[in-house]
């Protein structure tokens, strides 16, 4: 039994072997004035620290957190995360 929805894989379909990915800078830069958190596994093979810098320096009220010993994605339920989720929620009104 799947623990994700598997919908999500057809997100895959559009994309052709061996062609460049699309940037989604611009996508990315819409949210600059929306409160955005994100979570990076710090053995991530899929989300590099680089990219999280970039997307630091595009918003700057970007909140990072590096998850300790995890890869992609991390646990939710690990190193204090369902606490820091609940504070940025708060924090961002929800």
């Amino acid at each position: 039994m799947a623990d994700h929805d598997p919908a999500l894989g057809k997100t895959l379909d559009a994309l052709v072997p061996g062609e460049e990915l699309p940037a989604l800078w611009p996508q990315f830069d819409a949210l600059r004035d929306i409160p955005v958190m994100v979570l990076r596994g710090e053995n991530s093979g899929l989300l590099s620290q680089e990219t999280v810098d970039e997307m630091a320096a595009r918003h700057p009220g970007l909140q990072c957190v590096d998850v300790e010993g995890q890869g992609h994605a991390p646990l939710l339920h690990t190193a204090g995360l369902p606490q820091m989720i609940q504070r940025f929620l708060d924090q961002a009104g929800t």
